[in-house]
C-alpha cells in the first residue's frame, strides 16, 4: 500500500501545472535570439571566450533561444558598458561581456566620468579568475622586471580602460618600470602581429588564458620571455618559467593596498552581466543558465580545445565583487589613480 501510494504521489505530481513564471519565461525566449554584446574587436580573447559561451549557453536557457554574439569595441569596453546602461533592451535578451577595467574606470574615475554604475548591472558570472602577464620579445632590451626599471621597453597596448595599457601604466607608477607605451591597437590580436613586425617589444596585461588559445605556437616554442604575473596567486603553469609573481614586490602597507585594490578585477576577468532593470525572474534563469553551462561537459571540452582556462565565478559573487571594489578607501583608489595617470 505504502508502494503504491508513492507511484499515485509520483504520478499526481508530474501532473501539476508548471508554475506560471516558468511557463511565462520560456514563452518570452522561445523563437527569440538573445545577443551577447562584446566591448572588444573580434579574434581577441574575450571574442573567443564569448563565441565559446554562445554556443552553449542558449540550450541552458528556457526556451532554448538562438545566441548571438556582437562586437561593440571602443575606449576599453567603456562604450559597450554605456549602451548596455543607457540603451540595450532591458528585458533580458542583450547580455553583456565586458573588460573588467571598465568596471575599475568607473570606480576610479567616478560614474560620471564613463556614464554608467557598474553597480546597476546585474552580474551572470565569470567564467573566469584572471592571471595577466607582462611578456616580451628575445629583442627586448630587458629580459627580467628587475631590468624593466632600468631598461626602456615598448609595448603595444589599446585604450584607456584595457588591461594592455592600464597594467603596464600601473607598473610604472607603483613599481617604477620603464614601459614606453604605443596605445591604439584595436586589440591583443594585433598587438600580436605588431610584436612580430618588431612595431614593439612586448605587451603587458595579457590573459594566460588568452595567451594560450591566441598563440600556442609562441607558448610551445617560448618564443616570448614572461617578466611578471599578476593574478590572486602565483599561476601554477608559469612555475617552470620562474616568472616573478606581483606580490613580491611589494614592500609596504600602502603598496599591498594598491595591488590588491587593482587586482580585484582579476577575480572577475570576464564579467557577463545584464543591464539594471532586467526582471528578476529572467535574471534568476540566465543565471542558472549560465552556471549550467559552466558545468556542461560539452562547454568544458569546446574551451579546452581552445586551450581557455574555466575557473567561474557566480553573479551573486560577482555583484558582492564589485560592490567591494567601490567601497574601497578613498585614499587607496587616489593612490591607483596617480599610478595609472602621473600628470594627476
Amino acid at each position: 500500500m505504502r508502494a503504491r501510494g508513492l507511484i499515485v504521489a509520483v504520478i499526481a505530481a508530474t501532473l501539476l501545472p508548471v508554475p506560471a513564471s516558468a511557463d511565462a519565461i520560456e514563452d518570452f525566449y522561445r523563437g527569440r535570439v538573445v545577443e551577447i554584446l562584446v566591448g572588444s574587436d573580434a579574434g581577441g580573447g574575450f571574442d573567443i571566450v564569448a563565441r565559446v559561451v554562445g554556443a552553449h549557453i542558449g540550450r541552458h536557457i528556457p526556451g532554448a533561444p538562438d545566441v548571438v554574439v556582437k562586437n561593440m569595441p571602443g575606449a576599453g569596453s567603456r562604450r559597450a558598458a554605456a549602451h548596455l546602461h543607457t540603451q540595450a533592451a532591458k528585458d533580458g535578451s542583450v547580455i553583456g561581456a565586458i573588460f573588467p577595467g571598465a568596471i575599475m574606470e568607473a570606480a576610479i574615475k567616478g560614474t560620471e566620468a564613463v556614464r554608467y554604475d557598474p553597480r546597476t548591472f546585474v552580474y551572470l558570472g565569470s567564467p573566469e579568475t584572471g592571471t595577466n602577464l607582462c611578456i616580451v620579445s628575445r629583442q627586448s632590451p630587458a629580459k627580467t622586471f628587475a631590468e624593466a626599471r632600468d631598461k626602456e621597453v615598448i609595448l603595444g597596448a589599446t585604450q584607456a580602460g584595457g588591461s594592455t595599457r592600464d597594467f603596464a601604466l600601473f607598473l610604472n607608477g607603483l613599481f617604477g618600470a620603464k614601459f614606453k607605451l604605443v596605445s591604439g591597437y584595436p586589440g591583443s590580436r594585433e598587438i600580436s602581429l605588431a610584436i612580430e613586425r618588431n612595431e614593439v617589444q612586448g605587451v603587458c596585461g595579457l590573459n594566460w588564458s588568452s595567451f594560450k588559445s591566441q598563440r600556442p605556437d609562441w607558448v610551445r616554442d617560448r618564443t616570448m620571455i614572461y617578466l611578471i604575473q599578476y593574478g590572486l596567486k602565483p599561476h601554477p603553469e608559469l612555475a617552470p618559467y620562474n616568472v616573478t609573481f606581483i606580490g613580491d614586490l611589494v614592500k609596504t602597507e600602502a603598496e599591498r593596498q594598491a595591488v590588491d585594490f587593482f587586482g580585484s578585477q582579476l577575480a572577475f576577468a570576464r564579467p557577463y552581466l545584464l543591464p539594471p532593470g532586467t526582471p528578476a525572474d529572467r535574471v534568476a534563469a540566465l543565471r542558472a543558465a549560465f552556471d549550467r553551462t559552466m558545468a556542461d561537459p560539452a562547454f568544458r571540452s569546446a574551451a579546452e580545445k581552445a586551450s581557455l582556462e574555466i575557473e567561474p565565478e557566480s553573479g551573486i559573487a560577482m555583484q558582492d565583487r564589485v560592490a567591494a571594489v567601490f567601497a574601497t578607501p578613498r585614499e587607496v583608489i587616489d593612490r591607483v589613480a596617480r599610478a595609472l595617470d602621473p600628470g594627476r
